[in-house]
């Protein structure tokens, strides 16, 4: 069983649709569903620092705007699901098209353009536990889970696996007095997707609290390094030149934001932002405008 078992409670009725979706044989995060099932009947804890470490290891290399697009993805598993039943069958349309036709669909916008990272969307739809699990602990442990993320990159750092190159540009800064390691695209145009063996690049897990069981990535990982998936041309598929929508602001409290700009000039391709608009959420000290876009009825 893994470390999350018994120790958080999942939340209501789209975690449950999500999970009766998924065949009841496919092991998730290690676990069954009836397992997933039963953990979710337990009393809900916070996560320590060890478990959220082992929580984030499979993201924690993303660059900011595709991490922040995915832990508010994770906050919608059965819109996830559906929005990756729905990639596979439209595979005939290309990037940009698929894009388009998602912003119909009525999901929510980091679901939408979610579609045009397709492995990313099979990884969380196909580790759907891990996935649920992360949305969950985000909702109760915002600052945590984000606290966790760079502890990680620290330790990928420390291994000299997290560096800048062609696909990324990694920066050590501080924040509001607080030290933060950046990671943005190369190419603000094109964002690329990292692989890498989280054992390699952070050491090895706790007893414990044990890294998740993801599916295996599209493309082939050097067991010894990080590497790449072929980039998305975000600047082709959506109206380019603004940015990405999402972003981390890390700092004494690290939150999420969105840019105003992306979606100012995207619009078209985002029909369902109830939970967004073109404002900034998560708000923190002030600066950001609006009420938590992570709460969820």
């Amino acid at each position: 069983m893994t470390w999350f078992g018994g120790r958080f409670q999942f939340r209501g009725l789209a975690l449950i649709c999500s999970l009766v979706i998924a065949s009841a044989d496919v092991p998730l995060f290690g676990q069954s569903l009836q397992q997933v099932s039963a953990a979710g009947e337990q009393q809900e804890q916070a996560l320590n620092s060890q478990q959220l470490e082992s929580l984030v290891s499979p993201i924690a290399l993303y660059p900011d705007s595709l991490l922040a697009q995915i832990l508010t993805a994770s906050t919608y598993p059965l819109q996830l699901v559906t929005a990756a039943r729905w990639v596979q069958q439209n595979g005939n349309l290309n990037d940009k098209e698929r894009v388009a036709a998602a912003g119909s669909q009525g999901w929510d916008a980091s679901i939408q353009a979610l579609v045009a990272f397709p492995t990313v969307l099979q990884m969380m739809d196909q580790s759907l536990a891990w996935t649920s699990a992360l949305g969950n602990v985000f909702l109760a442990q915002q600052s945590d889970v984000m606290a966790a993320v760079q502890r990680m990159r620290t330790k990928a750092q420390q291994s000299g696996q997290l560096q800048s190159n062609a696909q990324q540009q990694v920066e050590t800064t501080t924040v509001e007095g607080q030290p933060a390691t950046l990671i943005q695209p190369a190419d603000t145009q094109v964002i690329y997707v990292p692989n890498y063996d989280p054992t390699v690049v952070y050491g090895d897990a706790p007893e414990n609290s044990p890294y998740p069981k993801m599916i295996e990535p599209t493309d082939a990982v050097d067991a010894g390094t990080v590497s790449f998936s072929d980039g998305v041309a975000i600047g082709a598929i959506f109206n380019g030149g603004w940015g990405w929508g999402w972003g981390c602001h890390w700092g004494a409290h690290p939150s999420l934001y969105v840019n105003n700009d992306f979606f100012a000039h995207n619009g078209n391709n985002f029909t369902n932002r109830r939970n967004w608009g073109n404002a900034l959420r998560w708000q923190r000290q002030g600066w950001m405008q609006s009420q938590p876009a992570v709460s969820r009825p």
